[in-house]
């Protein structure tokens, strides 16, 4: 039987994947929800964001985030995997939104991500083995 450190290590191409994925999608979401911010109604809402191809953009890469988790979910347990796609993308979009978008990042939210990074660790060091 493997240890579940084989397990993890064996998904963690997936999860790195996914957790990219995960990026993407949210970054390609906000930018069409911005295109869409005079809209009112929901048919003019929907209308504009099905013509940019930002969002179909956004889409596509959510949909490669669940086939990367899934596949990730062979190898890793789901209470390892969630966490690790999560954590990996908050930081991501952290480091997005202050290198892309110029947001300041600041010493506190870099220190939220750094107790998120010692939870999902805790959870990781944390499981039985399989």
């Amino acid at each position: 039987m493997r240890s579940l450190t084989e397990i993890a290590l064996g998904g963690w191409l997936f999860l790195v994947l996914a957790a990219g994925a995960n990026i993407a999608a949210n970054s390609s979401l906000r930018q069409a929800a911005q295109g869409i911010k005079g809209e009112k109604d929901l048919i003019s809402i929907a209308l504009g964001l099905l013509a940019q191809p930002v969002f179909w953009l956004g889409l596509f890469c959510a949909g490669l985030l669940l086939l990367a988790f899934t596949l990730a979910l062979r190898e890793t347990p789901v209470s390892l995997a969630y966490p690790v796609v999560t954590s990996l993308a908050i930081a991501g979009l952290l480091l997005l939104d202050g290198l892309v978008l110029g947001q300041a990042i600041g010493g506190l939210r870099l220190f939220g991500v750094a107790l998120i990074a010692a939870g999902v660790a805790c959870i990781f060091l944390g499981a039985p083995e399989a």
